[in-house]
């Protein structure tokens, strides 16, 4: 049951007034914009900074510090398109006649190139340096070790994202879409009814993907519909009122999708949970007030990246409410069948949101107990709780 996160009216309107501290990230010095592409589940923010004398510079932001990645020998230009987090931040830099994906490695506010690999690019990295991306010429690539393999796939064709753990990747070839499952398995989708284009942007580690489903008219604006993927088939998203495209490019485990959406007042960040979508723009949140034009990544723990409408980008810590609704998130993904867990849910939800904590931490505690089995649950829902139960200063 698959983005079931909530349900009803109230669930909604519940969900929609959860609150997040929103903060700037600082741009580099010399620098008049910048764009977070991913984020790593421990909040590194990989992105590209455009400088004020032209051209633009990849950086990781490190606690909220922006860490300039110095080019390879004979590089122009560059951007960072991901980041691990074992201190690993993938991007691509610019040739004299092609381009060249790099491996950036280091630790603190130090990196150095590690590795580059010419005639390929670069879009995301998982947690074993494996990455997605293409070959210069169009054609859909896995980086695995030092060397890069080529998907049989239409071109042209770009694989788009890779799991955490899982061996799942997405990607797009032509008009259609693909997933790669375990042990290597490519699965070719075709667009929906309606629809003459299929892209998957984003998988997570346990084989659900998101994208979208595009709409080619001639001499007017493409226009497009999010989707996610139940197995193979591709799920058309009920849009925002007055969007006419809408995209969903990341994808955490516990079921939160993020993307952009366009409207006449031109973009806007959205957020995509329990059937529903949301703009973040109507998030409650402390901090920065700069809107997000577009998310870019959210992890585990409900963090969301995107892009600032001033040019600078902007950073969402949610609150402990929603790393209560990340938990009931995992419950549904994975189905769990006792009904038991249903009230224990509803009740910890209620005391996180009157602020009672003893009844709150013990029901944490029975639900790290029951969630013993089976053991892929508990490997999802023991960081989630330990960060509900360090909001809640359980231990004190």
């Amino acid at each position: 049951a698959y983005f079931r996160l909530v349900g009803s009216a109230s669930d909604q309107a519940y969900a929609r007034a959860l609150t997040f501290a929103a903060s700037d990230l600082p741009l580099p010095d010399g620098a008049v914009s910048a764009s977070p592409a991913g984020v790593s589940q421990r909040g590194a923010v990989a992105g590209v900074a455009t400088r004020s004398q032209g051209g633009t510079e990849a950086v990781v932001w490190i606690d909220r510090a922006p860490i300039v990645l110095a080019p390879p020998v004979g590089a122009g230009s560059c951007e960072a398109t991901d980041a691990g987090d074992d201190g690993v931040v993938v991007g691509n830099c610019e040739l004299s006649d092609s381009t060249e994906a790099v491996m950036w490695r280091g630790t603190g506010q130090s990196f150095a190139v590690d590795r580059t690999w010419p005639g390929f690019r670069i879009s995301r990295i998982d947690g074993a340096d494996e990455g997605a991306g293409a070959s210069a010429d169009g054609r859909a690539a896995i980086l695995m070790g030092d060397h890069w393999g080529i998907f049989g796939v239409p071109s042209p064709s770009e694989a788009t994202s890779i799991s955490d753990a899982g061996g799942f990747l997405s990607g797009r070839a032509g008009k259609s879409a693909f997933i790669v499952s375990p042990p290597g398995r490519v699965e070719m989708i075709e667009p929906p009814t309606g629809f003459t284009s299929l892209a998957a942007l984003a998988v997570n580690t346990v084989g659900v993907a998101v994208g979208v489903a595009g709409i080619d008219i001639l001499n007017a604006q493409p226009k497009g519909r999010a989707v996610y993927f139940r197995g193979l088939e591709p799920q058309v998203v009920e849009p925002l009122a007055g969007d006419s495209y809408e995209e969903l490019a990341a994808l955490n485990d516990a079921g939160w999708a993020a993307g952009h959406g366009v409207s006449a007042n031109g973009r806007h960040g959205i957020l995509y949970g329990g059937g529903f979508m949301t703009d973040v723009a109507t998030l409650a949140r402390t901090g920065a007030t700069t809107s997000i034009e577009a998310v870019t990544g959210v992890t585990n723990a409900g963090v969301v990246v995107g892009d600032g409408d001033s040019g600078t980008p902007v950073a969402l810590a949610p609150t402990v409410a929603v790393e209560v609704q990340n938990l009931i998130a995992i419950f549904s993904l994975f189905d769990v069948p006792d009904p038991a867990f249903d009230d224990v849910l509803a009740r910890l939800r209620y005391d996180v949101a009157y602020g009672r904590k003893a009844r709150a931490c013990a029901s944490l505690d029975g639900i790290r107990e029951g969630a013993s089995q089976p053991q892929n649950l508990q490997v999802f829902l023991v960081p989630v709780i330990d960060a509900i139960a360090g909001s809640m200063e359980c231990q004190d």
